[in-house]
């Protein structure tokens, strides 16, 4: 039979981390980046938050990183969002900071910038292929091989976006996986 369920819907958390880059990062740089992310996201049939979160594009508009080295140290940049949009946002940041003249500036370590989800992401549903679409290997079983590659990479000091990014599978997927492993507590 049918069986009807009560939710809460998760209260919204503080937003500190907006805060922390109130005024801190170049907002015409970063209206740019949103609508090539919208743009993008739009073709594949993803959400925007999906190609980058906006803390990355906000990293984005705050370091004007200009080199693909430079850029792979922005948060939420692992290997296959470099080599899939790295060209198409450097170019963007490039042109606006030859127009503004704005200066090269250092690129922090990726731990300047803190990745967190934000709860209206949370809030969304999607479908198990839906997400497949994005990460191929989500929901699928893990092998003995792919277990022992995420200890590698893990104790390599990867973090959870890169290991995301690596294996193909969700947040949720890769701490879960850790914690059965005994990594995570």
């Amino acid at each position: 039979g049918k069986e009807r369920v009560l939710l809460t819907k998760p209260t919204e958390e503080v937003q500190i981390t907006r805060k922390y880059f109130e005024d801190d990062f170049d907002r015409g740089l970063f209206e740019i980046l949103r609508s090539l992310r919208k743009e993008l996201a739009d073709a594949e049939g993803v959400p925007p938050y999906i190609i980058f979160h906006d803390l990355s594009l906000k990293a984005m508009a705050t370091h004007f990183p200009r080199s693909l080295s430079d850029f792979q140290r922005i948060n939420g940049v692992g290997e296959r969002k470099l080599e899939k949009y790295g060209g198409l946002f450097l170019k963007e940041i490039v042109d606006y900071c030859k127009k503004q003249r704005i200066e090269p500036r250092t690129v922090e370590d990726k731990t300047t910038f803190s990745f967190k989800e934000e709860a209206s992401d949370r809030s969304k549903t999607y479908s198990v292929k839906e997400i497949q679409r994005i990460q191929p290997r989500a929901y699928e079983p893990w092998t003995k091989e792919e277990d022992e590659k995420l200890i590698v990479e893990y104790k390599s000091g990867k973090t959870i976006e890169e290991l995301m990014e690596l294996f193909e599978r969700q947040r949720g997927g890769i701490k879960s996986r850790l914690k059965k492993l005994g990594l995570l507590s």
